[in-house]
């Protein structure tokens, strides 16, 4: 598998048809984020890391507890967990850790400019 970034595009190559099913799990995280973007906006932000690593952690119970009676789960709770990481690793790049519902946590300072981490 090969993904190429230029500008706003992103093309993946395929190699094999575990990486189009893995693609797809992917691709379909980004249509949630999207269309709840488009009807909530930046909402989780008010959050933070701590918020984002919390719902990571409800979602993985969700699945955990689904699996344990009766074998399968939603696919929605996984997808939302890939959402949920990604907001809790640009919370804390953003120096937000505790959001509004957590303001006695240190709020860390935003890196510099030559600091910001990518993510690909």
């Amino acid at each position: 598998m090969r993904v190429i970034q230029k500008d706003s595009k992103i093309v993946i190559e395929l190699d094999e048809p575990q990486d189009r099913v893995y693609t797809n799990i992917l691709v379909s995280a980004l249509r949630i984020y999207a269309d709840r973007k488009s009807q909530r906006g930046g909402g989780w932000r008010r959050y933070g890391a701590m918020g984002a690593a919390f719902f990571v952690k409800d979602r993985s119970n969700r699945i955990w507890d689904a699996l344990q009676a009766n074998g399968k789960f939603m696919e929605e709770d996984a997808v939302d967990i890939i959402n949920y990481a990604a907001f809790a690793l640009i919370s804390q790049d953003e120096g937000n850790l505790g959001g509004e519902f957590w303001p006695d946590r240190p709020v860390a300072q935003p890196p510099g400019e030559d600091e910001l981490t990518t993510y690909g």
